[in-house]
């Protein structure tokens, strides 16, 4: 990889979970160290085994997030090095793989962590007790593996999940890329689908993109795109959140010229390449009906206005442009490997944010309304901008809800109860960057997804 996307990715992370969540530390030890076991699985994805002296009988499966091609993959068994420690004090074993391969990996990923679990079963012992646990496209991955694998799971946990599904997600982008192609300034040379040279295409769109940036009519513009997208107008975890129109246009500025292009006009190319062609599409889709069913349509037009711009002349422009039709076997690649039931056979307690703008909270609403047994499904929330920016305490107060869950059959998850569980996990699991960080579970009704 590139120092250009080296950089871009190491932004996403400053962006996301790294300030909130795998900084922390725990201050309590544990009196004797954990037993770590490596290898390496028939496919070479690497793996991880932790098992603490005093073992409770559950061992808990960690999925990692997306890693861009070229970027390091080792296996990881945690999504912070807190929560990891205090899971171990509890005597709660941990596994995790690395995956075979990196990017849109759900199909390794899948394969890979059934695999791990095997090995434990052989190196340490049959559990008593499986938890999926995962992050971002871990997320997706616990899910998927709770939905088709009820027979080797006992429960899940999704933090930040791509639940809505990995067509919906990437069609999303498209109409992200599709209005900022269609409407900005020499954005004829960007691509947005047939991918064949990620790290210039993120180049090209990244300058096209600053440019825009510091002009009215392209802040104008990719408002528009932002709006489309349903990307927050919050992107800093650790600042409260913009309270008038201008502080939100500028977080989601941010988003759509710092993280969305790395997904968008790069990583897509990776996902092509292993789909056989593009798997999105926006064919009869109507952007002014989008926009207007949007929260975002007052900013946008003030911006518009603001800029000397006539808003419906550009929807006009987007509803007269050539629509873009996924390859069929592409998309059926994505659906098989990115696709949900939207029916966990076991308890799933999935955790998103309120202000994500990569993988916005609609996914969540998306995911409950096809649910097929709500009985088992719970949902919460944490109110903070950024893409998976929990707390340890407030990820270890959901992982202990999932438990009493499956102790007693009766969820625990209203979001004061959560709250005080959290407050009283210390100070060590309440902190973002070295600052401490209040518990934030909070009561949300997510947006309707803007694509069905």
């Amino acid at each position: 990889m590139t120092h250009r996307l080296r950089r871009s990715a190491a932004l996403l992370a400053a962006l996301a979970a790294a300030p909130l969540s795998a900084t922390t530390t725990a201050s309590a030890a544990p009196a004797e160290e954990a037993r770590v076991l490596t290898g390496a699985l028939a496919d070479g994805a690497a793996y991880r085994l932790e098992v603490p002296p005093a073992w409770n009988g559950t061992v808990v499966l960690y999925s990692h997030g997306l890693r861009f091609p070229g970027e390091d993959n080792p296996p990881e068994t945690a999504a912070s090095d807190a929560s990891r420690q205090w899971m171990l004090d509890n005597g709660y074993a941990l596994a995790g793989s690395s995956y075979a391969g990196t990017g849109w990996a759900v199909e390794e990923a899948v394969d890979d962590q059934l695999g791990t679990l095997d090995a434990f079963t052989a190196r340490v012992g049959a559990p008593t007790r499986t938890i999926a646990l995962g992050e971002s496209l871990g997320g997706l991955v616990t899910t998927a593996l709770v939905e088709r694998h009820p027979e080797r799971f006992d429960g899940g946990l999704s933090l930040c999940g791509l639940h809505a599904g990995g067509p919906a997600l990437w069609d999303s982008y498209l109409d992200g890329a599709y209005v900022l192609r269609t409407l900005l300034p020499e954005s004829g040379a960007v691509r947005i689908t047939g991918v064949d040279d990620p790290l210039g295409n993120l180049d090209a769109a990244q300058r096209i993109l600053s440019d825009a940036a510091a002009t009215a009519a392209g802040r104008a513009r990719i408002a528009l795109a932002a709006a489309v997208m349903q990307v927050p107008g919050a992107v800093d975890p650790l600042a409260p959140f913009p309270a008038d129109a201008a502080g939100r246009a500028a977080a989601r500025l941010a988003w759509m010229t710092e993280s969305f292009p790395v997904f968008a006009f790069a990583e897509r190319g990776e996902l092509e390449a292993r789909a056989g062609g593009n798997p999105s599409t926006n064919v009869g889709v109507d952007y002014e009906r989008m926009l207007r069913d949007s929260e975002q349509r007052s900013d946008v037009r003030a911006l518009y206005r603001a800029a000397g711009l006539d808003l419906d002349d550009d929807l006009a422009t987007l509803a007269a442009a050539p629509r873009v039709a996924a390859d069929p076997v592409a998309r059926t690649y994505l659906s098989a490997h990115g696709g949900l039931t939207n029916a966990p056979a076991k308890p799933l307690l999935t955790l998103h944010g309120t202000a994500d703008g990569l993988v916005p909270s609609s996914h969540e609403r998306a995911y409950a309304e096809r649910a097929g047994r709500p009985e088992l499904l719970r949902q919460a929330f944490v109110d903070r901008p950024g893409h998976c920016t929990f707390t340890s305490a407030e990820i270890v107060s959901a992982f202990g809800a999932l438990q009493e869950r499956l102790d007693s059959g009766v969820w625990h998850v209203k979001p004061a109860f959560l709250n005080q569980r959290a407050a009283e996990l210390g100070p060590e699991l309440n902190t973002g960057a070295g600052i401490p960080v209040a518990p934030a579970f909070v009561r949300h009704h997510p947006l309707a997804f803007p694509r069905a």
